[in-house]
C-alpha cells in the first residue's frame, strides 16, 4: 500500500468525516420536520415577537391577560392559589413562574385567583377585584 493513501486514511481524517456527517444529518432532520410540519412559520413569528407577544403565543392569550392583571392587583409579598388551574399542570408551572417573586400557597394562600369560571363564594374570602373579562381576585377575610 502507498504510504501517501495511507495518511489520507488517519484516524483524524476518519474522526472528521463521521462528525461531518452526522451534523449533516441532524441539520437535515431538523430543517425536514420544521418544514414538514409547517412548524417554520410559527417559529419565525415566535423569533420575531417581543417578549410581552411571545407571552402571549406561549402563554395563551387569555391566560396571559389573566396573569398580568393578576400581578399588577397583588400587592407584592402575597401569598395566592389559583382556583381555575390544576396543581402542577403545566398552565399552573406557568403562572407560578410569571408572578414570581409572589409565592404560590395551597394552605390558607392571602388571594384567590381565578379567570375561566365565575368566582365562587368562599366563607373566607371576598371578592376584591373582577373585569369584564370575566378575570377575578378572591381576598382572605380579616
Amino acid at each position: 500500500m502507498d504510504v501517501h493513501k495511507m495518511r489520507f486514511v488517519s484516524k483524524k481524517n476518519i474522526t472528521k468525516l463521521v462528525i461531518a456527517i452526522w451534523l449533516i444529518l441532524w441539520v437535515n432532520f431538523i430543517l425536514r420536520d420544521l418544514i414538514k410540519k409547517e412548524d417554520l412559520e410559527e417559529y419565525a413569528a415566535l423569533f420575531k415577537a417581543t417578549r410581552e407577544d411571545r407571552y402571549s403565543i406561549v402563554y395563551g392569550p387569555r391566560y396571559y391577560e389573566f396573569l398580568k392583571y393578576a400581578k399588577n392587583n397583588i400587592p407584592k409579598g402575597s401569598t395566592y392559589d389559583f382556583i381555575d388551574v390544576e396543581t402542577y399542570s403545566i398552565d399552573h408551572r406557568r403562572g407560578v413562574y410569571y408572578l414570581y417573586p409572589l409565592l404560590p400557597e395551597k394552605e390558607d394562600p392571602e388571594y384567590l385567583l381565578g379567570y375561566k369560571t365565575p368566582a365562587p363564594d368562599k366563607d373566607r374570602y371576598y371578592l376584591y377585584k373582577n373585569t369584564d373579562a370575566g378575570y377575578f381576585l378572591l381576598k382572605e377575610r380579616d
